[in-house]
């Protein structure tokens, strides 16, 4: 009964994701921060587009979240900075 439980939460954090994902597309990136997102729909020499700034503005506030609730988890800075260490190292191992 459990496994249910689990598949049920897993897929039901699935659909809620892909609404939430499917409506910042739609009324954020297509809507106010239009600007940043416009040279994604066209063409442009170069590598960076404009619509690269959407990594920095969603990664920064992700890694704050993570990084606030290690110091909770973990009650200190010191403990936290090394636990995040810890978690990050083995992900560099397979972007090497």
């Amino acid at each position: 009964m459990i496994v249910v439980l689990f598949i049920l939460v897993l897929l039901a954090t699935f659909l809620v994701m892909e609404g939430v994902t499917w409506c910042t597309h739609r009324f954020v990136m297509h809507g106010f921060l239009w600007i940043l997102h416009k040279d994604h729909h066209q063409v442009e020499p170069g590598f960076f587009e404009k619509n690269d700034a959407f990594f920095v503005i969603f990664a920064i506030p992700s890694m704050l979240l993570i990084f606030s609730e290690l110091l909770i988890m973990f009650g200190g800075c010191r403990q936290s900075a090394l636990a995040l260490w810890r978690m990050a190292l083995p992900i560099s191992w397979f972007m090497m």
